[in-house]
């Protein structure tokens, strides 16, 4: 069973700041992420992990990291910190 994904506000600001492109490539990590949730250990605590993701459009190359909380016993993560930099091809 997958998590249910939550935004902090700044973390949704960044996200909707970014390409369309980039937004993808964040949505199809953070789908693997929750995925592979149910492998984290279950614990009464929430976990927090940085993940960084690294995508290109055509003319640049995308760095984004995200510092995302784990809530094991209510199958939730949130998306707390996203914070992106890019640079030219």
């Amino acid at each position: 069973m997958s998590y249910a994904i939550d935004w902090s506000d700044d973390a949704r600001r960044a996200f909707d700041a970014l390409d369309i492109e980039v937004q993808e490539a964040v949505l199809d990590e953070l789908d693997r992420l929750a995925g592979a949730a149910t492998r984290l250990p279950n614990r009464p605590l929430t976990l927090l992990i940085s993940h960084d993701v690294r995508t290109e459009t055509t003319t640049d190359f995308h760095y984004i990291f995200m510092d995302v909380e784990y809530d094991p016993p209510n199958q939730m993560m949130a998306i707390v910190r996203l914070a992106s930099y890019s640079r030219t091809k």
